[in-house]
Parts: structure tokens; C-alpha cells; sequence
């Protein structure tokens, strides 16, 4: 009967020792090895990359919009531990941080532009790590260390069209966050991000070349450089889906210009991204040291606009695609979409997919962004 008792202990007190072991690891599992509640997901750079079954702990490195699209697909921000500074510092006047106020609390020491310090990364624990696709350098060293590494790729992905980068992002995400297909938002996403581009494309499509709007994005500016955004990025998809001619688009992805180069162009409209904290007041007050921005159409006419910042950065791709749509058509032709209230269809998509009811004071700070959101960036 001891003996029985005994070994009975000895059996229990092995056991105890294999469950601390087997919990002692991120989302319990051991990184780089298989164990027997591990799945499989192929990522953007077509590499099958082995997960937990429970991902419980993520951290998004050097694709800065993810988090914003990880809120829509998870309807939270509580599993990310780490985010990029540029998200996080959007984050902060944008919705995102109204409606998961988390999310500034995660980590950001490990990142510094597109560098990542493995060692800051490994303290967080990560079950899995999002990281932008383009970057090979990242890629090899988050292999090196066996962390499940998903890659997620941007302007090489569609071209820059944001509808197809945000529908791929979250059915991608759908699957490493374990989610059903009755869970997921990324079909109505896509469904309503169409409905939008087609009604404008609709309305445009008689308008003569020689009569559209010719626009520019401003896609970073100060006393330093002036950088604009050409074809091959973002700025071309919103421009061309909305009817505008991107006088811009002889440059591939952006650029450093001079003043006489906006000369030759200027364009009868001017946005200017949340990517630099210059302001339309700055441009039109002609505020910016060493450039004379007066002698331009669009500052003429007093048609300059800064990008609004919904639940993330409306240039790049977010899930906010189908207001940025709406509001440059808007901007591009007025009189073409006088039909709509941009402020009433703000607040019918967040209620719609982020389930949260805007007051009128943040509608206007979506379409008013101060100049910190572009801390970081």
C-alpha cells in the first residue's frame, strides 16, 4: 500500500513538473516546435507558418495600420501586447482609442521605424508576430528566432488598392485569431467598399479627361522636403477610383519635389496626409519656410485638405475605405455628391461594424485631425 502511495505521489509530483514546463512558454507553446495544438496559416509572402492553436498574445512590428484592422476583425485590441510608435501615436486622437482604450497600452520600445529590437520584442511573449511583408531583413531575423511570423504585404500586394490590401489583410487575420466564417466582417467589408467605388465610378465616367480635377497628395511636408505620393501607392487608387487625375503620377511610390515641380502641375486640389504634421492653414497662410505655396491653384482657391483619421489613417489602407471614398468624391466634385451628409455616413459605418455611436464632436475631430497624429510617422 505505501509503494502504491509512493508512486502515486511520484506520478503526481512528475505531472506538476510537466504542466509548469508546458505553461512556461508564450500562449503555451514552444517556439519553432511542433506540438499537438498547433494549425497552419499561409501568409502574404506565401510561407506556411505553424501557430497555437489559442493565439492569446500578438504583436503587429512594422505594418503600421494592422492594429485599426485587427479592431474590426476581433471587435478588441486586448490581445496585442506590442504595436508600432506611428500606430500608436495615431491611434490616440483617432476613434480607435475611444472605442479600445487598451490599445494604449501596448508596448512600443521594441520598434523603431522599420527596425526591430528582437530582444524588447522577446520580453512581450508573443504567441505570433504581424510584420509587413516587404521588409526581407525583418523577416529573416524573426525566423531566426522560431517566433511564429506572419507577413502581411502593402503597395506590392494590389497595387495599392486598399479595398483588395484590407479584404486580404482580414481574411488573413480572420485566420492566425482562429476565427469562423459566421464571425467574420471581411465579405461586408468588401460588399460595401465596392458599392461605394461603383456608385462614384458611375457618376464620373462622362466626365471628359480635359475636365477632371487634377489633384496631388501631399504625402510629407516641411522646411526639409517636399514629398508627394505618384502611381504604385495609395494616392493613385483614391484619385482614380473618385474620378480625380493624379498629376503626380509619372513618380512611382513617392518622391522628393521641389517647388517648381508643383509649379508645373498645380493642381486645382491638394490633400495632405496624416504622414506629416503640416496642416492646410500652413499651406495656405504660406507658412512653410523656403517655399511659396500662394502661386498655386489649389491654395488660390483655398482648396487644400488634410486627410481625415477615423478609427485609423484614411491614406493607407484601413477599414475605413468606404468614407475615405465618399468624402475625396466630395471633395473632387461637389456637385456630383451633394446627395449625401459625410458626417451622417461616418456615423452609420461605426455604428454599422465597430457597434459604437459617434457624437457629433468626434465626427468633427475624424474630419479635423490635429498635427500629432503624425508623431512617429
Amino acid at each position: 500500500m505505501r509503494k502504491l502511495q509512493r508512486s502515486m505521489a511520484m506520478f503526481l509530483l512528475l505531472a506538476a513538473v510537466l504542466a509548469v514546463a508546458a505553461g512556461s512558454g508564450p500562449g503555451n507553446a514552444v517556439w519553432g516546435k511542433a506540438t499537438a495544438k498547433t494549425r497552419t496559416v499561409v501568409d502574404q509572402n506565401g510561407r506556411t507558418v505553424k501557430l497555437p492553436v489559442q493565439v492569446k498574445r500578438v504583436v503587429v512590428t512594422t505594418i503600421w495600420p494592422l492594429p485599426s484592422v485587427f479592431y474590426m476583425v476581433d471587435g478588441s485590441t486586448k490581445r496585442l501586447v506590442g504595436i508600432p510608435p506611428a500606430s500608436r501615436s495615431a491611434a490616440g486622437p483617432s476613434m480607435l482609442s475611444a472605442m479600445a482604450p487598451e490599445i494604449m497600452k501596448a508596448e512600443t520600445v521594441f520598434a523603431t521605424g522599420n527596425d526591430v529590437n528582437l530582444e524588447e520584442l522577446m520580453k512581450l511573449r508573443p504567441d505570433v508576430v504581424l510584420f509587413r511583408g516587404e521588409n526581407a531583413p525583418e523577416q529573416e531575423k524573426l525566423e531566426k528566432t522560431g517566433i511564429p511570423a506572419v507577413g502581411f504585404r502593402t503597395t506590392s500586394l494590389a497595387d495599392g488598392n486598399s479595398i483588395e490590401n484590407v479584404y486580404t489583410w482580414m481574411k488573413l487575420l480572420e485566420q492566425v485569431l482562429g476565427k469562423s466564417e459566421k464571425q467574420s466582417k471581411a465579405e461586408e467589408f468588401k460588399r460595401q467598399s465596392l458599392q461605394a467605388l461603383n456608385m462614384i465610378q458611375e457618376r464620373v465616367k462622362t466626365i471628359p479627361v480635359e475636365k477632371r480635377t487634377r489633384a496631388l497628395f501631399l504625402y510629407k511636408d516641411d522646411e526639409k522636403a517636399i514629398t508627394v505620393a505618384g502611381s504604385a501607392h495609395f494616392s493613385h487608387f483614391w484619385l482614380t477610383a473618385t474620378g480625380a487625375v493624379n498629376v503626380a503620377a509619372d513618380i512611382k511610390g513617392t518622391a522628393v519635389v521641389n517647388m517648381e515641380q508643383i509649379y508645373k502641375w498645380d493642381p486645382d486640389i491638394i490633400y495632405i496626409t496624416n504622414f506629416t504634421e503640416t496642416l492646410p492653414e500652413d499651406l495656405l497662410g504660406n507658412k512653410v519656410n523656403g517655399q511659396d505655396w500662394s502661386r498655386v491653384k489649389a491654395v488660390k482657391n483655398h482648396k487644400v485638405y488634410k486627410e481625415p483619421l477615423g478609427i485609423y489613417r484614411w491614406y493607407p489602407p484601413s477599414t475605413d475605405v468606404p468614407l475615405m471614398l465618399k468624402w475625396l468624391a466630395q471633395k473632387n466634385y461637389p456637385g456630383l455628391f451633394n446627395d449625401y451628409s459625410i458626417e451622417t455616413e461616418i456615423k452609420k459605418y461605426f455604428r454599422q461594424f465597430y457597434h459604437y455611436q459617434l457624437r457629433d464632436s468626434q465626427v468633427r475631430q475624424i474630419l479635423n485631425p490635429p498635427r500629432d497624429a503624425a508623431k512617429d510617422s
